[in-house]
């Protein structure tokens, strides 16, 4: 028994909280990257201690990682906004 509808809208809405979340985060993290590869870049400018250059590149490494994750999340939102339109064209007579 297939029950129609609403429950068919949890695509969209779900599809549209994962986009709009994921590219909050994509947004944040994409400039605190930058941010974050730029002090590298410049590290033989500045004086780091050898602890502090390496927490640097730990935190660049991990920036970086959250904001390709976050990229993923960004296509499963779109990915599923996509389902949500085939299966309402697919509805309509």
């Amino acid at each position: 028994m297939r029950i129609t509808g609403k429950s068919d809208d949890r695509y969209l809405h779900v599809g549209l909280i994962v986009l709009g979340i994921s590219g909050a985060a994509a947004t944040y993290l994409n400039f605190e990257g930058v941010s974050c590869l730029v002090a590298l870049s410049r590290a033989d400018e500045q004086v780091f201690t050898q602890q502090s250059f390496e927490e640097l590149q730990e935190k660049c490494f991990v920036v970086t990682n959250a904001y390709v994750y976050s990229l993923f999340a960004v296509v499963v939102g779109l990915a599923l906004i996509v389902v949500w339109i085939i299966k309402k064209r697919r509805k309509e007579p």
